[in-house]
């Protein structure tokens, strides 16, 4: 082979190169839409029901609730109407308990007594709503020391977890991107958003043709992190079980566990259905059967209990 014809296939290698590269990134970003997809659909609410037929007796239902409800109101009328008479009655004879001790005051006339009854009846009212509200925010409201324990842990404080997270979650990272990371020992969000870029760079084995933006994959990791309560948090690099061969989980409940700490069939067999269910939290039209998800999880822990027996 001459020298010009070397050169001219060690160029076709390095075109090809990159384009396998390109294509691989490309790739990547594909399969990071996809799982966005597939968390929307698994999330998404209830459909509506279908609207219930009206029967010829809901009309004359209203009509008749309409009028009850008339009626409760003259009811409450003519009460706060008598309130100002009774008030003025007991204003009356505190007065003549006081002339009988001696006090020379002069009764208010009724045109004095209703403007004032009036005027007392929304106040004390307001009043005791003022009251009810206080009691109800002193209530809900935490003590201080709740609240400072409700906070997402300190960046300074390291939780290590033997879970790793879905990182294919990550706005531009796909699954390449993802097995990259996991070889490497970062197998949380939090792992993802304190890395240096240098070292991302490396990780994915850039090129200078591909623009990647890792300070915005460092940003959406670290917002992730945040929401999943998992700041701080980073992988002990146990090697989980693949949950995707049980039945109907996709991967936003297979990541909802994983964040919970269940990554593999042992602990998953172990759970109940209703731990399950408090985990996954999937809509009321589209539960999981978890009864299936337990046994396979059994089934799969004895194959590997067996094979760890085996073995010795």
């Amino acid at each position: 082979m001459g020298r010009k014809n070397y050169e001219s296939c060690r160029d076709q290698l390095a075109k090809m190169t990159a384009e396998l590269q390109a294509r691989k990134a490309e790739l990547g970003a594909i399969e990071g839409k996809i799982d966005d997809l597939h968390e929307a659909l698994e999330s998404a609410p209830e459909p509506p029901a279908p609207a219930a037929e009206t029967t010829p007796e809901q009309p004359i239902a209203a009509v008749e609730a309409v009028a009850e409800e008339a009626a409760v109101e003259a009811e409450l009328e003519e009460a706060v109407a008598s309130a100002p008479a009774e008030e003025a009655g007991a204003e009356r004879s505190a007065e003549g308990v006081e002339e009988a001790a001696g006090e020379a005051e002069v009764a208010p006339g009724p045109e004095e007594t209703l403007p004032a009854a009036v005027e007392a009846a929304p106040a004390a009212r307001l009043a005791a709503i003022a009251a009810e509200a206080e009691a109800s925010e002193a209530k809900e409201t935490p003590p201080a020391a709740a609240t400072a324990e409700a906070q997402p842990e300190s960046e300074s404080e390291t939780t290590v977890s033997h879970c790793p997270q879905k990182l294919a979650r990550i706005h531009g990272i796909g699954r390449v991107y993802e097995d990259k990371l996991y070889r490497a020992g970062i197998g949380t969000f939090w792992q993802v958003a304190t890395a240096p870029n240098e070292k991302l760079a490396e990780i994915f084995d850039l090129k200078d043709f591909q623009a990647v933006d890792l300070d915005a994959i460092k940003t959406d990791a670290r917002r992730l992190a945040e929401e999943t309560g998992t700041v701080g948090h980073v992988w002990s690099g146990q090697e989980p079980d693949d949950f995707e061969s049980l039945p109907g989980i996709g991967k936003t409940y297979e990541a909802r566990l994983y964040d919970a700490g269940v990554c593999t069939f042992e602990k998953l067999a172990a759970m109940s259905e209703e731990e399950l269910a408090a985990i996954v939290k999937a809509p009321k039209w589209n539960q999981p059967d978890y009864a299936a998800w337990i046994a396979y999880a059994q089934e799969q822990a004895s194959r590997a209990k067996a094979r760890r027996y085996g073995r010795k």
